[in-house]
């Protein structure tokens, strides 16, 4: 996916196949940033756009900014997946991998390292 953002702080998103998707969600809302919201979106910007999701994460990367300021380097993998449960639960009460860290088929279980990665990279740099 490309990754761009308006001046009206809007996301725009576009797929492999060309499709766009637009998300309202904004790491700017309102400009009234507070220091888990500043965490959040340094997250974000440290990922590789490959591995962001499509919807609206505000919520799920607030909760990734708890980790690192709860974890810090010390977070795993599994950390961020549980993470990602809390958030999802209420999204899909039916995805297939809202299930424990340890019953994940190994490569939906990698896909959680580099949030990891990258939250332990900016708490060692804090």
């Amino acid at each position: 996916m490309t990754h761009t953002e308006s001046p009206m702080a809007c996301q725009v998103l576009m797929s492999y196949d060309g499709t766009l998707i637009i998300s309202l969600e904004s790491f700017q809302r309102g400009n009234n940033l507070n220091y888990i919201d500043e965490l959040a979106k340094v997250i974000r910007g440290k990922l590789p756009t490959r591995t962001l999701p499509s919807d609206d994460t505000y919520d799920l990367f607030r909760i990734y900014a708890v980790l690192l300021l709860a974890k810090g380097e010390s977070v795993t993998p599994e950390d961020v997946h549980n993470a990602w449960v809390a958030w999802m639960a209420s999204r899909d009460p039916n995805h297939p991998s809202l299930k424990p860290f340890s019953d994940l088929p190994s490569d939906i279980a990698a896909s959680d390292e580099p949030y990891a990665d990258t939250i332990r990279l900016i708490a060692g740099e804090r």
